[in-house]
């Protein structure tokens, strides 16, 4: 029982609901430079944020040198697939902020990020993979 409420506990918190859709949308490894980038948090709240998730169960993580990068597990647990499904079914407009950070992220071609940054084709598709997967144009960039 304890793995069921840990999960629900995982998601109480707005910041984590935020993580959980954008690692569903980007559909790529991020590490959490990244996500502070696009959800204009601290990283410090971040990686507090990530600890609960990844204990919960939703995310792995894989270490690249000095970075860790965190994504959605495909346990196949189908409890915890369950709830992804359902936050990858709140409504578009919930995310619009997420949503407009990364189109300007796509636009502007900068990021203090450790890694790739918007200069990287990997995480320029990525972005506009989650713009057009909530409905948005990512024609600009």
């Amino acid at each position: 029982m304890e793995e069921y409420t840990a999960a629900f506990q995982a998601l109480s918190d707005q910041t984590r609901v935020r993580i959980i859709w954008l690692l569903a949308n980007m559909q790529i490894k991020i590490c959490v430079c990244e996500i502070t980038e696009v959800l204009n948090e601290s990283e410090f709240k971040v990686s507090r944020h990530l600890k609960i998730l990844k204990s919960a169960g939703f995310l792995g993580e894989e270490k690249e040198g000095r970075w860790v990068f965190y994504f959605l597990k495909n346990s196949g647990n189908v409890y915890l697939q369950t709830i992804l499904r359902a936050v990858r079914a709140i409504p578009r407009e919930t995310f619009i902020v997420e949503i407009e950070r990364c189109r300007q992220l796509l636009l502007c071609g900068e990021m203090k990020s450790c890694r790739i940054g918007v200069n990287s084709d990997e995480w320029k598709t990525a972005l506009k993979r989650t713009i057009e997967n909530m409905g948005g144009n990512s024609n600009e960039g």
